[in-house]
Order: structure tokens, then sequence, then C-alpha cells
């Protein structure tokens, strides 16, 4: 009858234990980044904003050229990180002349467009009358709600037609022409 009793209190407070420990240990968020694409569109509103003031024509959204600046976006949220990609062409049409990227990460479109602006490196690539094209990436941080950005820059060549109207790639040229602007990366707080 003892051991009876005793067995039942054992498995009672084991239970009790368990039950305890399940709760006390805090459940993590199962929600990764968010891709936020009203805030790739207020960025490509405020850049082109600030073109526009600075006499430059707007940027033109570029398809595959976003979804490489969501990729590398994405992957600097996931690791906590900011840099830029090894290769920032990527996603870039074959036609392209000159090529730039900035990230950033910080609060909000508005704080990280402002320090873009006051970077030189940063405003060298946004306002650059020689651009064409854009591609933006943003996700916002799961936990700290940090806002990471890529913006990927290009000059693009209008495709080449011949009389009758069909176009040909004139990226066929020497590469030698080519050029890279420096990247840069910005952070506020």
């Amino acid at each position: 009858m003892c051991s009876n009793l005793l067995r039942k209190l054992t498995i009672t407070v084991t239970l009790l234990l368990v039950a305890t420990t399940l709760l006390a240990v805090p459940v993590a968020s199962a929600q990764g980044p968010t891709r936020d694409f009203n805030a790739e569109s207020d960025f490509l509103t405020s850049l082109n904003s600030q073109r526009v003031a600075g006499g430059l024509a707007p940027l033109a959204l570029q398809g595959s050229m976003t979804a490489a600046a969501d990729g590398w976006a994405l992957s600097m949220v996931n690791g906590s990180f900011l840099a830029h990609a090894d290769d920032f062409l990527t996603g870039t049409p074959s036609n392209w002349i000159k090529v730039g990227e900035n990230v950033g990460r910080g609060q909000s479109v508005n704080s990280l467009t402002s320090k873009f602006m006051t970077s030189p490196s940063h405003r060298a690539n946004i306002m650059d009358e020689s651009y064409t094209h854009i591609g933006i990436g943003v996700y916002i941080h799961p936990t700290d709600g940090r806002v990471y950005t890529t913006h990927r820059f290009a000059a693009l060549s209008a495709p080449a037609t011949d009389n009758a109207g069909n176009s040909s790639d004139p990226a066929s040229g020497s590469r030698s022409k080519r050029s890279t602007s420096p990247a840069s990366e910005s952070e506020s707080e």
C-alpha cells in the first residue's frame, strides 16, 4: 500500500515537473522574415522622388533584378548581417552597361533613404544619371523588426533593332566597355 502510494506520488511529481518544464520553455517563433512589398514600392517612390528633384529620370523597376535583390535581402535578414553580394550581376539583363548595389538595414524606408542620401557612395548610385533600372528587395526581421533591403541599379542599353524591327542582343560586344559602380552599405538606427 505504501509502495503504491509512493509510486503514484512519484508519477504525479514527475508529470508536474515535465509539464512545468514544457510551459517554462519559451516557444521559438515559427515565423520567419516577412517580405514587405509596400516598403519595396515606398523605396521606389522615395528614390525616384530624389532623382526627379535632382533633374534625373526615374528608375524603372526591373523584374529579374528585383528577384535577385529579393534573394540577397532574404539572405541578409536570415543571417542577421549586412554585406554586399559576391556577384551582384545576378539577375541583371545581358544588355547592361553599368551596375551598382546599395544594401541597408534600419528602422524604416524613410530612415534608410535619409541615410542613403547622406552617404556619398549610396547617393552616387541613386543619383547616377546613367542608371535606368532598379531591382528592390525588402524584408522585415522577425524578432527585431529591422528593415533589410537590397537595391540593384543598372544602366541598360535599349535592344538594338534592324530595319524590320527585330531586336538583337547588344551585349555581344566587349565587356571591357562595361563598368561596375562601387557597392555601398548603410545602417541606420
